[in-house]
């Protein structure tokens, strides 16, 4: 893949990446109240637990993004008949195996298994990752949809992929994507088309609880996720070697220096993003 395409790709996403962010931490900071309001409700005899704390942690030491790329030698797409997306498109023939590149200045790219990478990334209905969908058409043309994914299931037999995808909301018509073609509408693209890539935009944030003696006294939110590989999936970032240990120090340490008063200086975090 030229590096050209892949700027451009990352580019199409970094803000709605940003407005993700945004959206991500509101809600997983409503979240942990209200889990917390519920455990305590229903534990009538025990003692009340205290609300944890819940911040932003600050964005620093970010990964540089990632992008998954997916060919297929022919595809389709419906109007999809689940409760997920606006529209169902099938990609066959794929080469079972997803394309991992990693921005600038690394310019790192690994393969990873289909099945596994999508068992890895997550695609919460209420957070899907964002895709770009670049379809030959039949007369020689190329149509690009921006899209969100929704309920992936892959065969491994055929190496087909289906997703359930509806339109990005608020793509920006204007940006320099280095394509010829600007975004379609899903309602124009052929219900049939030849050789496609699917670009996936990266594993974006999650969350971490700060825990003494296995308590949660306070959540970190907007940590930063990385795609390792099959056997972690995406997994909170850390600088350094990106080791378990290495990433548990680093955020434990982020838990005693953001929240001094509830950690005590005694937190640490189990490195999940769950």
């Amino acid at each position: 893949m030229k590096p050209s395409r892949f700027d451009a790709v990352t580019k199409l996403f970094a803000d709605r990446r940003l407005s993700r962010r945004t959206a991500v931490g509101t809600s997983l900071a409503a979240g942990a109240a209200a889990v917390t309001r519920i455990g305590t409700a229903t534990a009538q005899d025990a003692t009340p637990a205290a609300t944890p704390e819940v911040m932003a942690l600050p964005l620093v030491d970010q990964p540089p993004a990632q992008l998954f790329v997916q060919a297929f030698r022919s595809g389709s797409i419906a109007p999809s008949v689940s409760e997920f997306g606006t529209h169902t498109v099938t990609l066959a023939q794929g080469m079972g195996q997803t394309i991992v590149f990693t921005d600038r200045p690394s310019r790192e790219v690994f393969t990873t298994p289909t099945p596994a990478f999508l068992d890895g990334l997550g695609f919460e209905a209420d957070n899907p990752p964002n895709a770009a969908i670049l379809m030959e058409a039949g007369d020689g043309t190329t149509d690009l949809a921006v899209v969100e994914l929704f309920n992936p299931t892959y065969d491994e037999a055929t190496h087909t992929a289906t997703y359930d995808i509806s339109v990005l909301a608020n793509w920006q018509n204007d940006l320099e994507m280095g394509f010829q073609q600007e975004p379609t509408d899903l309602a124009n693209v052929a219900t049939e088309f030849g050789a496609t890539h699917l670009f996936i935009d990266d594993c974006g944030f999650g969350t971490l609880d700060c825990l003494i003696d296995e308590e949660i006294v306070a959540t970190l939110v907007y940590v930063p996720l990385i795609y390792f590989g099959p056997d972690t999936g995406c997994f909170p970032y850390a600088p350094g070697p990106g080791t378990l240990d290495s990433t548990r120090t680093y955020y434990a340490a982020k838990c005693n220096e953001i929240y001094p008063d509830a950690c005590e200086g005694r937190c640490d975090v189990e490195p999940d993003y769950s």
